[in-house]
Formats: structure tokens, C-alpha cells, sequence
């Protein structure tokens, strides 16, 4: 987190920056944005198999034990192509160097068919490194799922260079990683590309990443593959060691407490009018510790401070922060869309702060800094924003708003489940978000607000 000498770290009890890559691992030119539980290919992945279930893609671990969507291979037993993808063109500078990579795991004890991890080009194709030979099939590795440890998760990477490098080998990174370990655990065994990397043709604008199970006789070996990645290599890409040991699903907390929420989908980290965010529009983040929905501690008095746009009013709640099984304590009414408050899950139903968002102006495209103030004594409930923060501009005194619970979710509603992707009640997007276990005073929140609104045009 850009905290800086302004910004108050007494009493943060977590943090979060979508603009600070600590906090969230920066995308890739492919990602898994249209990979939900089901079978067959998806958008932007073309299934490698026939019958459609011989890929599935289902929650499960991923590499770092987050509960992700994973793609499986479900053989058939036909011998044939038997799970993975194509994906469709990503558009490449063939003057340039990237890297491709994707996470394996055998998980059956039979270990059936070969596994692929490869790439393809336009123009006349893809070229050998040492021979400078056009290979229209080109594997990085193609190797016996026995030589995968069964339950063991495997990064491959390999290099496509520039068209006219006059390099022949390979690149120092090519090669497979284990989870946590930057160091490289072994090279790619070269499969028909010779002993080099490869490179692109001087006509080519397009490449596509493939991944394979193929040749598997039996019916019971299973291949799980998970974030694959297309990566331009200019210094801003994420290095070996944030591959090995950073979730593309964690939105990690940067106060030192490792409070860190797992994301529905890689896709919620994005860029809004030049801010990156996460868009808690189409997403949400969950506290998951090991794979459970849990509630983030609770204290007398605490101060969540943060930077958002609000979800256009569509006839549904907007869900802030929410307990396990109790209150949402920052939502917004169903009923207009704009009415701020709290909702009372023990009988008292939605509490009316006399706050209505739309005061603020573009509240739908506009980022503005939202601060609240909830407590166990009354006032249960205080919200200022932006630059007004000497007198709340929305209170709750009645009892119903209570504070005395914890979240277990940020930007929306986690529909009581710990599955990421299973949520409701979208908020908005949210780019900086602070939470404190203290009242912060006036003078405190004016530091924080001077040190970050420039990011924010405010």
C-alpha cells in the first residue's frame, strides 16, 4: 500500500490497494474471466477433447489452497485428444519477448497419456530457436503424466522471442516451478522444438496458448490446470517468484496482519477511467481462511475508510460489509437505490441513515472517498465523505444498528456460502479500502484523504 508520510497506520487492522502490485497480481494478456463451473470450451478456449466432459471445470484448491475454478481432464479412454484448450488469438508486437506459463497437477494414481504445454503463431508460424525452422506444432513439453507427482502442483514456462534475435537457446526462466519456490526444479524436456526456446515469424501479429491431455487410454487419469498466462516481458510483467507464490484470486492485505480476502475471479482486478480497482460490480471478496467463510475481527469502535464508485440503482440491495450470519451493516436499499444505511438481520430490518447516494455527484463513474464510523455505543453509525468530515452526514442512534459483528465479505453479499463465486447484492468498485479499530479523528481523516484524492481527480 502506498501509505506515504500522510496516510495514518495507527490502529490499521487491514489494507488494501488495487493500485499497489503487493496487493494484487497484475493480469495477463489471457486470463480465466469466462472459466465457471461446467464442461466443454468456454469463450477464448477451445476445447482440446471429444466428448465436451472431457473437460470440466469445477471449485477447487488452487495452487495456494484458495478455492478457485479449476479446469480438469476427463478422459475418456479413447486414446485420443482428452482435455485442455486453444485459446483464440491474442494479439502480439512480434518485436517483442514473452513468456507463457500454466499451472499442472496430476490428482488420479494412474497417470494415463502425455501431458502438452505448447503455443502457436500466425503468419508462417512459430520458428525454432536453434535452426530458426518454422514448427506449426510446437511443444515446449510433452511428457508421461507419471512424471508429474501425483497431488503436486507444477508451473511451466516457456519464451517466445523476437522475430529476429539472433539468440538460439533458451531463455534462463524457461523450465518448471513448485509453489512458493522461485528456484527453477528443471528444464522443459524441448518435446519437438529442439534446444532452444522459440520465436516469432517476422509476419506474425497473433499468438495462441495451448495446454493438453492427450493419448490417455484409460478413463481415470486426472489432469487439473489452472492460470495460464500470456505475459509481455517489459520490466512491468510479474516475476517468477509473485507467479510461485501470488494467487491471481487474493486481494492481499498490506497492513502486516494478513488478512487476506480471496477474489470471486481474477477478473474482478481492473482498470476504471484510468484507476485500477476491483469491480465488486460483477464480484466479491471473501475472508477464506483455509477455505472457510469467516469473520474479520470486531472492536468496540472502528473506522473503514475507502475509495468507490456505487453500482447504478438496478431494484437490488447494495451490499458493503456483511457478518457471517448477522447484519449487513453498510448497504444500500433495494427499494430506491440510493438510500444509505444498515440492514438489522435480527428483526429490525433496513435502518435509514437520511443519506442518499446520488447527493454525491457521478456517484456511478466517480470514484469518492467514503468514510464510516460504527460502534457498539451510541452513535451506532456515522458516514462522511469526501472532504466532509467534521460532522456526519449520516447517522444511526437507534439500537437496531447496533455494531457487534465483523465482516466476512467486501462489495457485496457472500449468499452465506464459502464459495467465491457464489455471491449477490453488488456494491460498486473500490480501489483503496482501510479498516481501522479505532475512531479516527477529523484531523486523521483529512490526512488520509489529502494524501490519496489526487489519484482520483478529486
Amino acid at each position: 500500500m502506498q501509505y506515504g508520510p500522510k496516510v495514518v497506520t495507527n490502529g490499521l487492522v487491514l489494507g488494501y490497494d488495487a493500485s499497489d502490485r503487493n496487493s494484487c497480481l497484475p493480469n495477463s494478456l489471457i486470463n480465466m474471466n469466462n472459466w465457471v463451473v461446467g464442461t466443454g470450451g468456454v469463450t477464448n478456449y477451445n476445447q482440446n477433447g471429444n466428448p465436451a466432459t472431457e473437460n470440466q471445470r469445477f471449485a477447487a484448491a488452487n495452487p495456494w489452497g484458495h478455492t478457485g475454478i479449476i479446469w480438469g481432464s476427463f478422459p475418456s479412454g479413447n486414446g485420443n485428444d482428452d482435455g485442455g484448450w486453444n485459446t483464440t488469438d491474442i494479439n502480439i508486437d512480434n518485436t517483442k519477448l514473452y513468456r507463457f506459463s500454466v499451472w499442472v497437477k496430476r490428482t488420479s494414481s494412474t497417470s494415463g497419456g502425455t501431458f502438452y504445454f505448447g503455443m502457436n503463431a500466425g503468419g508462417d508460424g512459430p520458428r525454432q530457436m536453434d535452426n530458426s525452422t518454422v514448427n506449426t506444432n510446437p511443444y515446449w513439453n510433452c511428457t508421461s503424466t507419471g512424471s508429474l507427482t501425483q497431488d503436486v502442483w507444477y508451473l511451466y514456462v516457456g519464451h517466445v522471442y523476437p522475430w529476429n534475435t539472433s539468440y538460439t537457446g533458451r531463455h534462463p526462466d524457461t523450465g518448471y516451478y513448485f509453489v512458493n519456490n522461485p528456484t527453477k526444479q528443471g528444464d522443459v524436456n524441448g518435446c519437438n522444438i529442439g534446444s532452444g526456446d522459440l520465436k516469432w515469424s517476422s509476419n506474425s501479429t497473433t499468438g495462441i496458448h495451448r495446454t493438453y491431455h492427450y493419448y490417455c487410454a484409460d478413463s481415470t487419469t486426472r489432469l487439473q490446470f489452472y492460470d495460464p498466462r500470456v505475459d509481455l516481458i517489459d520490466g512491468k510483467q510479474p516475476s517468477i517468484n509473485e507467479l510461485v507464490s501470488r494467487s491471481p484470486i487474493q486481494w492481499k492485505d498490506l497492513s502486516g496482519n494478513n488478512y487476506n480476502l480471496t477474489l470471486s475471479h481474477p477478473s474482478v482486478f481492473t482498470t476504471h477511467s484510468n484507476v485500477r480497482c476491483m469491480d465488486f460490480e460483477n464480484g466479491i471478496a471473501k475472508y477464506l481462511p483455509s477455505g472457510t467463510l469467516t469473520d474479520l475481527p470486531v472492536y468496540p469502535n472502528i473506522t473503514i475508510c475507502m475509495y468507490s464508485t456505487i453500482k447504478p440503482a438496478n431494484g437490488n440491495w447494495k451490499t458493503l460489509w456483511r457478518s457471517i450470519s448477522g447484519d449487513h451493516q453498510i448497504i444500500i436499499s433495494a427499494t430506491d437505490g440510493i438510500s444509505l444505511g444498515m440492514y438489522d438481520a435480527g428483526g429490525g430490518a433496513f435502518q435509514d441513515t437520511g443519506f442518499d447516494v446520488n447527493t454525491l455527484s457521478n456517484y456511478t463513474t466517480q470514484f469518492h472517498f467514503y468514510v464510516w464510523k460504527l460502534s457498539s455505543t451510541s452513535p451506532y453509525y456515522q458516514f462522511y465523505y469526501d472532504g466532509n468530515l467534521s460532522s456526519s452526514s449520516g447517522t444511526l442512534t437507534n439500537v437496531n444498528a447496533q455494531f457487534t459483528l465483523g465482516t466476512a465479505c467486501i462489495g457485496a453479499y457472500h449468499n452465506g456460502t464459502s464459495t467465491p463465486t457464489d455471491f449477490s447484492q453488488e456494491w460498486g468498485r473500490i480501489s483503496n479500502f482501510y479498516y481501522y479499530n479505532r475512531h479516527l479523528s477529523e484531523s486523521e481523516l483529512q490526512q488520509i484523504y489529502k494524501a490519496t484524492k489526487a489519484r482520483f481527480g478529486l
